[in-house]
């Protein structure tokens, strides 16, 4: 049975009850039907989360694939966006499984300029990556970086990857296109002493440590510490417990010596389980070390404060999803909206550096200034104002009428949408290829100046 969800999405319904897990394993690897019947056993809380047999998860698996196949106008608007946005859509794979990588070309050159600013007490190429999910039928992936030039210390996106598997292969075709690509636009990409901190998914460390085995990884210390504590949970350790664990880890993330950091950790072997021990010799206790403050000193991080998290990733993330009021976006019209929003931190650098931006250079930077004239007029733009705007008119795809040729076999009224009209002059800001070219940041965002 398939419902239609208030964002027009199909759902799945297997005898009256929804099996969320399914999906989950289904969109993460594509595993085979036995492989998530034995999975959902194992995870089974009460009977009713049992699978009837390995049949109900093969129709589960075959109709969960049918509704995950992106709607035929939405491919298609993709390749229309692709052609048309040649220097912002880097790579677009649409069979077997969806696949884009997005980058904005001068702001990757704005990027490679301002790291050539060198901060005081860290690194001046840090990176950061995680997946956000809950966007549409597929995972957004951004590559952020720092910019340590300015007293803001701004969080700016390199590149976008949107990719339907969580798969090492997606991240992977990700990072292999922005290295075939650095040699232009991100030659700094390439150098040693960069450093990037993610989540330690083994999709992600396996394409990074593949693709750039000269990157330093780092866990993210927030994703360690929310592992330990729900593992804690299904070993059912107490309460009382667990809290002096969690203050024993911050303790050993602020180890100021080697000898420090061991002697801290004898006293969590003489309080957690054998069991427990052994979930944290393989799973915390190097990423945890190689993240202590002894050792980031090594790395150039010389603030005794300083934690290695990926709260950058997710205020990125909360962003995106706040640009989509929480639902759930087609594809075509996520790729519209990230072309705007890069567009916007490209006008926010170049106003910045010109002194006339929300972001001030340091007194040591002063070397990046530009010109106030070379601004040419750029509008004033706020991300509320982007965001407004691509509300009241980028989703406005969703509700346009459906075409008469309407695709029968997937039941959902209003799934084709008509295609845009390149050539249309009306409307421009929406359809016209001007919106797409790049040629110069004065064109890309029309948005009303303001004050």
């Amino acid at each position: 049975m398939r419902d239609i969800s208030s964002s027009g999405r199909v759902q799945v319904e297997i005898c009256g009850r929804k099996f969320p897990t399914i999906f989950y394993c289904i969109i993460n690897g594509g595993y085979d039907p036995n492989v998530v019947y034995h999975r959902l056993i194992d995870k089974a809380k009460t009977v009713h989360d049992i699978p009837r047999d390995l049949v109900q998860v093969h129709n589960a698996r075959k109709t969960t694939m049918k509704v995950l196949l992106s709607r035929k106008d939405e491919l298609i608007n993709l390749h229309f966006i692709a052609m048309a946005m040649p220097t912002f859509v880097w790579k677009i794979e649409t069979v077997p499984d969806l696949l884009l990588v997005l980058s904005d070309p001068e702001l990757c050159r704005e990027i490679n300029k301002l790291w050539n600013f060198k901060p005081n007490g860290e690194p001046n190429k840090q990176l950061f990556y995680d997946s956000t999910f809950n966007i549409g039928d597929y995972f957004v992936s951004p590559l952020l970086t720092k910019l340590s030039a300015f007293q803001e210390e701004p969080t700016v996106p390199i590149s976008i990857l949107i990719h339907r598997n969580q798969t090492t292969e997606s991240h992977t075709s990700h990072f292999l296109t922005m290295k075939l690509n650095s040699k232009d636009l991100l030659r700094k990409i390439v150098e040693p002493n960069i450093y990037i901190t993610h989540d330690r998914e083994d999709a992600i460390t396996n394409s990074i440590s593949f693709v750039f085995p000269d990157w330093i990884q780092f866990a993210d210390f927030v994703h360690l510490k929310r592992n330990l504590k729900t593992h804690c949970k299904q070993e059912h350790v107490d309460k009382s417990i667990l809290h002096e664990i969690i203050e024993l880890m911050h303790n050993l993330q602020s180890s100021q010596s080697n000898d420090e950091f061991d002697d801290t950790y004898d006293n969590l072997i003489a309080l957690c389980s054998e069991k427990l021990m052994k979930y944290i010799d393989e799973n915390i206790k190097e990423p945890l070390k190689k993240i202590s403050i002894f050792n980031m000193k090594s790395y150039g991080y010389l603030n005794d404060n300083f934690i290695a998290n990926s709260n950058r990733c997710e205020g990125f993330n909360f962003m995106l999803k706040q640009l989509n009021e929480w639902k759930r976006r087609p594809v075509d019209a996520i790729v519209l909206a990230f072309q705007r929003l890069l567009a916007h931190f490209v006008i926010d650098i170049h106003r910045s550096r010109a002194g006339l931006g929300k972001y001030h250079l340091r007194i040591n930077a002063n070397r990046f200034t530009s010109d106030p004239d070379d601004i040419n007029d750029e509008p004033k733009v706020s991300m509320n104002d982007v965001v407004k705007q691509l509300q009241n008119e980028l989703f406005s795809l969703d509700n346009i009428a459906p075409n008469d040729d309407m695709n029968e076999s997937t039941g959902i009224e209003g799934s084709h949408k008509e295609l845009p009209s390149w050539n249309d002059n009306e409307n421009v800001s929406t359809h016209s290829p001007s919106n797409f070219q790049h040629a110069n940041t004065t064109s890309t965002i029309n948005i009303d100046a303001g004050n």
